[in-house]
């Protein structure tokens, strides 16, 4: 199953023009952790 939930993320992100860093301050991670996730390198979070 090919994983789509990081350019999808990345793609909403940037259509409601928010940054990395901006994101993962609302959400309390680090920004790497939402690049990393965007970048397909992390899967998601199962929950």
């Amino acid at each position: 199953m090919e994983n789509t939930f990081g350019p999808l993320l990345k793609e909403v992100r940037r259509s409601k023009q928010v940054s990395q860093r901006e994101l993962a301050e609302r959400v309390g991670v680090d920004f790497s952790y939402i690049s990393k996730i965007e970048n397909n390198r992390l899967a998601p979070p199962a929950a």
